[in-house]
């Protein structure tokens, strides 16, 4: 049986916020639905019965094979939760459930907004710094594109000095160097599955610039680490990501190092890529391309 998609919900405002997301990557992804509620900070150790009674009417409505529980052990085995961002940030100031969803989650978490479209036209954005995606991200990016049919832009954010060097600051020149041989590489991938891949490279602070792109593009989705690394020789622990989720861009799918990515969201190794595959109905894909600059009446009882 296929890994489920989680939708978090602790709150009436959640439903409206996290299970038409929920669905939607649900169906995306070929998992079943899994809509898991959790009681709310300082109230009853059971879940509000007018929040159960809400989700059960959407569930009903929308998507009927979905299944209704009590937030347990679920998360063990989910190919990826969702959870609603709850004002500045949910992952500055998050619900206690989302805390341990952030700090422990064995899935990848997708921070989702009532404002964003479930189905946005435009490509997964995936930042990019000087080293390779966490373990995962790419492969989830590239999995999601595939599905949806859309492209992947593989960004990275020049600091403004860095810019254009000048040759006074040797460093300065390695770290592009490292930056292009990383682009290039996930390039090289997203072409080896058949995925447009287009390089981007922007000036400004990172959060920023991610969250410009995906609100230019209309991006389905940005796919990052919690855990960036910076030009500079420190970790950023999650601050890019938090404040990406929190401007509400786009949805936000967060990898944390070290988490398995199910394998509804992997691909097979690139030699095998190479494969012929069978002809697609929809036609062939471009290249990559380079450019600078149980029905809810069976649910269990909760």
């Amino acid at each position: 049986m296929a890994a489920p998609v989680i939708a978090l919900l602790q709150r009436s405002a959640d439903v409206p916020a996290v299970l038409p997301h929920a669905s939607a990557f649900s169906t995306l992804v070929g998992c079943p639905l899994l809509a898991a509620i959790a009681p709310e900070e300082g109230g009853p150790a059971q879940p509000s019965p007018a929040v159960r009674a809400h989700v059960r009417a959407w569930v009903r409505a929308h998507h009927p094979t979905a299944r209704v529980v009590a937030l347990r052990g679920e998360l063990l085995s989910a190919a990826m939760a969702l959870v609603a961002d709850r004002g500045a940030t949910c992952l500055a100031q998050p619900a206690p459930a989302s805390t341990a969803l952030v700090a422990q989650a064995p899935c990848p978490i997708l921070v989702t907004h009532e404002r964003c479209a479930p189905a946005a036209p435009g490509p997964i954005v995936v930042p990019i710094d000087s080293s390779l995606p966490a373990d995962g991200v790419l492969s989830a990016s590239i999995c999601l594109a595939e599905r949806a049919r859309v492209p992947v832009v593989l960004l990275h954010a020049l600091a403004p000095e860095r810019e254009a060097p000048r040759g006074s600051r040797p460093e300065d020149w390695v770290d592009l160097l490292a930056v292009e041989h990383v682009l290039n590489d996930a390039q090289r991938q997203c072409a080896a599955h058949g995925i447009t891949a287009e390089v981007v490279m922007r000036p400004g602070r990172a959060a920023d610039v991610i969250v410009s792109e995906a609100l230019r593009r209309r991006a389905r989705a940005v796919v990052m680490s919690t855990h960036a690394r910076t030009g500079l020789p420190r970790l950023l622990f999650g601050s890019v990501a938090s404040a990406v989720a929190a401007a509400g861009a786009t949805l936000t799918l967060l990898v944390r190092p070290g988490v398995v990515v199910c394998p509804e969201l992997t691909l097979p190794a690139i030699a095998d890529a190479a494969a012929p595959r069978a002809a697609d109905p929809a036609g062939p894909r471009p290249t990559a391309q380079r450019e600078s600059g149980a029905a809810a009446d069976g649910d269990a009882p909760i």
